[in-house]
């Protein structure tokens, strides 16, 4: 790879993933992989410091090729101004909290997603009674939440979100489950779009 003095983030075509230590990678430095990140096996560890960045501009956004394994900390992608499905494999060091953002209608001008899954209890209750159809969502999962921000210009396009919270305990009904959305920064939980009956 390469390393600048003054661009201090290891650059490499492409990384392959395939550990089976506990412990995992973990990231020293800031990594771009512009070609593909190839995740077989095993746990990527980063920060907001050291941060894994796949693709290098939305013309050139790279690819991920999915086997298995987890990012425990934040993981960016570049998107394209294109359709099509991109995977978030975040987790908490022990389970798979997944999410797949697949776009149905390419973004007006691509830039940048940045997922990653926080352990720490979200804030509830909200101040607004929120419903889906019949259900009342009157708490929600003290196990952690996803955050998905966009960056770097990325504007438009409409999406579907399906999201894999392995290793969830205290769930009676898996069917009365829904996602609520909100600002990173904090405000008010809403339901946004459509929802689909879950399953576990």
């Amino acid at each position: 790879y390469r390393n600048l003095a003054t661009a201090p983030t290891a650059e490499l075509t492409g990384l392959r993933v395939n550990n089976s230590s506990a412990t995992g990678v973990t990231l020293t430095r800031p990594l771009r992989i512009s070609g593909t990140l190839t995740m077989t096996s095993g746990i990527i560890r980063t920060d907001t410091v050291n941060l894994l960045t796949l693709g290098f501009n939305a013309t050139n956004p790279g690819s991920l090729s999915y086997t298995a394994g987890h990012i425990v900390g934040p993981f960016k992608r570049w998107i394209s101004a294109s359709t099509g499905l991109r995977r978030f494999p975040m987790g908490n060091g022990a389970f798979l909290k997944n999410a797949d953002i697949n776009f149905i209608t390419q973004p007006l001008v691509g830039g940048t997603l940045t997922a990653r899954w926080s352990t720490t209890a979200p804030s509830f209750p909200n101040p607004i009674p929120l419903m889906e159809g019949t259900l009342i969502v009157n708490s929600v999962s003290n196990q952690g939440s996803w955050f998905i921000d966009a960056g770097d210009g990325l504007i438009g396009g409409n999406y579907t979100g399906a999201f894999t919270a392995n290793g969830s305990a205290g769930i009676a009904d898996f069917a009365k489950l829904v996602l609520i959305k909100r600002p990173s920064a904090g405000g008010i939980w809403t339901l946004n779009g459509t929802h689909v009956t879950t399953t576990g």
